[in-house]
């Protein structure tokens, strides 16, 4: 049912009880929040390989979106491993775990990261296990691949 104006009774407009608006509560919106977690409502990620031109071992710190000489979206995602809305992404805040810096290069410590880090795939509450599971896999490729006596492997 769709309502346009302002109802003339509060007792008959289903948005207030009396004289206050019914608002639901935080607690409310936090258990609705958690039962779809344990639902198993998950984002769908995207993984995809990031391209690169060459690598370094340099200190990291994730590129933010200005940090980029472009805005094509499509470019910028080359430096990330997973997307919420696929690849090109809608938005810049949909690309996690970025691997390579604005200059093109696979970075040893993102990896790091992104592998085991407070910022990387372990971190991310709402991926499933599959989706973790290749991105763990393709960070241990592209780390033993690219890296001399990187051993990102949990065997």
């Amino acid at each position: 049912m769709t309502v346009v104006g302002r109802a003339t009774s509060k007792a008959r407009c289903p948005r207030h009880v009396g004289d206050e608006p019914r608002i639901p509560s935080a607690d409310l919106l936090l258990k609705t929040l958690d039962a779809d977690y344990s639902r198993g409502v998950m984002t769908d990620y995207e993984l995809h390989e990031p391209e690169f031109s060459g690598t370094t071992e340099e200190e990291w710190d994730a590129p933010q979106e200005n940090d980029f000489d472009t805005d094509d979206l499509s470019e910028i995602a080359d430096h990330f491993l997973l997307s919420t809305s696929g690849f090109p992404p809608e938005n810049f805040t949909d690309l996690k775990l970025p691997v390579v810096d604005p200059d093109g290069n696979l970075n040893k410590r993102a990896l790091q990261t992104a592998k085991s880090g407070g910022h990387g795939v372990g971190a991310i509450d709402d991926i499933d296990e599959e989706t973790k599971s290749d991105t763990e896999d393709l960070v241990d490729e592209l780390a033993n691949e690219n890296f001399e006596d990187a051993d990102f492997s949990d065997d």
